[in-house]
């Protein structure tokens, strides 16, 4: 798993994202327009995206209260 620093839009803008892969423009979803696109009746895992488990819990693990 990479570090935060390792990631690429931790260090660039969508901008020079797009110019080092060749492309006119970048843009991300929100995680809102992620589970929308996805279909609201599904129960996807978002926990690598907003850290937040399906049991409650949170990024260090289901039902963690954050001393864990």
């Amino acid at each position: 798993t990479p570090t935060k620093a390792e990631l690429i839009s931790a260090t660039l803008t969508p901008e020079e994202i797009a110019k080092k892969m060749g492309a006119t423009s970048l843009g991300f979803l929100s995680i809102e327009g992620l589970k929308e696109s996805l279909g609201n009746d599904r129960n996807y895992s978002l926990v690598s995206f907003d850290g937040v488990y399906f049991a409650g819990g949170n990024a260090q693990g289901p039902g963690c209260a954050g001393s864990c």
